[in-house]
């Protein structure tokens, strides 16, 4: 019996070896699976002051190159933009603070535009106000210095030594410059942002929450934002397709007497390469509208101020207290023997552009200098042996003068279209389009200018 048992032994060892035998095991599946970018964006989080209220402030962003910003300040989101030098690696920083309104709905209240100091570790710039009731603006005032001190672990925040620092933060003057402008009339001027030059149209909202609130149009692009009276501070967001690209920061006197202008940032990739200076540039004053001499009781505005870039124009009778009926001088080329002048619409910020051929409807467009854009007089000769043959100029001086003394009121002409096209009514539709500059009816004696070609200031 032992030996039996003795002999069984190794046939049951080998048996149970035989079933632990080593396999090859399926490893678990890593979805998604890691890349070189896994750990590419970190968060930073800070003490910060805005005046002198003290705070938190976390940001979530890339330190190696340039992007996009998100996080909090003060429990709120924000949205923006930091800028990194690769040469000299100078760090700019913009970012929108979104806070809830009564309905729930994040509303953009406030924008921080700021540099970063490596010597103190620190961000230090200027937040500004863009809404009334949740922002803090008013027409007093709308900018107030902030900086943080440092990035801190979260852990830091309420220990002595932090504290200590955080009440050592001393933030950075704000330039205070008194001056008036009157905004709701912030028409029939440029701007200069980086080399690119363009109408700037503002309105301002006055009374209660509207105070000060900006809206208008740079380049084509929606503006909104706010302006303080009192201190002549100004912060403005520019959104292409309703998408934030840059803010414009400084100080506006239309005036001329003081700073106009200051520094622009990026809130998107969308809105350029590094942070830039503008200006303000002084064009022609703001024409009321243009009215039609052929039926008297019609303005030229946008058929569908929403439609933007390409959108036709047409004609109201509401011609009172209508910002669709306003136009405004600007020009996109300027210097030289023959500047070129163009309309544009306060309401969308964009130039009337006349077609190429008569027939063809009138459109606005992003304004570029071109010469369907260009603004000019068509007249007759009235004596000598060219009497009665069309004379068109450029408008070379105020514009604006020149549509108030036309002797018959303007013509918008075209040269070189093949077609002597004015801007003008279709008889039919009332319709606003190109159309013969020069009546020939059997009814009239003679080549006359067209009446329907016809407009005057609507005064």
């Amino acid at each position: 019996m032992r030996r039996t048992i003795a002999l069984g032994l190794p046939f049951v060892l080998s048996a149970v070896i035989g079933l632990a035998a080593p396999t090859t095991r399926a490893q678990p599946a890593i979805d998604p699976k890691p890349t070189l970018g896994e750990f590419d964006t970190m968060e930073y989080v800070s003490d910060v002051l805005v005046g002198t209220a003290q705070g938190r402030l976390s940001m979530r962003y890339s330190p190696r190159k340039s992007g996009v910003v998100t996080g909090r300040i003060f429990g709120n989101r924000i949205e923006g933009y930091r800028t990194l030098d690769a040469a000299t690696k100078a760090q700019s920083l913009a970012f929108v603070q979104f806070k809830p309104d009564t309905a729930g709905m994040d509303v953009a209240t406030n924008v921080y535009v700021a540099d970063y100091n490596p010597s103190e570790r620190s961000w230090i710039g200027v937040s500004y106000a863009i809404d009334v009731p949740l922002g803090g603006a008013s027409s007093a005032r709308n900018a107030t210095a902030f900086r943080t001190n440092g990035p801190l672990t979260a852990l830091c925040a309420s220990t002595p030594a932090c504290v200590a620092r955080r009440n050592q933060l001393t933030p950075p003057a704000v330039a205070q410059v008194p001056v008036q402008i009157d905004a709701a009339a912030m028409a029939g001027f440029g701007i200069d942002a980086n080399g690119h030059r363009g109408p700037l149209v503002l309105r301002a909202g006055a009374g209660g929450n509207n105070e000060g609130v900006l809206s208008g149009h740079v380049l084509g692009d929606e503006l909104s934002g706010h302006y303080a009276r009192g201190a002549g501070t100004v912060a403005v967001l520019r959104r292409q397709g309703g998408r934030l690209i840059q803010v414009f920061t400084g100080v506006l006197d239309a005036g001329g007497g003081g700073i106009q202008g200051g520094r622009g940032y990026l809130l998107s990739a969308g809105g350029g390469a590094a942070p830039f200076d503008w200006r303000v540039v002084a064009n022609d004053q703001s024409v009321s509208g243009l009215r039609s001499i052929h039926s008297r009781r019609l303005c030229l505005t946008p058929e569908d101020p929403a439609s933007g870039p390409g959108g036709v124009l047409a004609t109201t009778t509401a011609c009172t207290n209508n910002v669709n009926v306003s136009w405004v001088v600007f020009a996109p080329v300027a210097g030289g023997a023959n500047p070129r002048y163009s309309l544009v619409s306060v309401a969308t910020g964009l130039c009337l552009q006349m077609p190429g051929a008569v027939g063809a409807a009138v459109t606005q467009q992003i304004c570029n200098g071109s010469r369907q854009q260009a603004l000019g007089i068509f007249e007759l000769q009235q004596t000598g042996t060219q009497a009665g043959n069309p004379i068109y100029s450029d408008i070379l001086l105020n514009t604006t003068a020149a549509i108030v003394s036309s002797s018959y009121a303007l013509n918008l002409y075209v040269p070189g279209s093949g077609s002597a096209g004015c801007l003008g009514i279709d008889a039919s539709s009332g319709a606003v389009k190109g159309v013969e500059c020069l009546d020939t009816s059997p009814k009239i004696k003679g080549v006359v200018r067209n009446s329907k070609a016809a407009w005057a200031p609507n005064l």
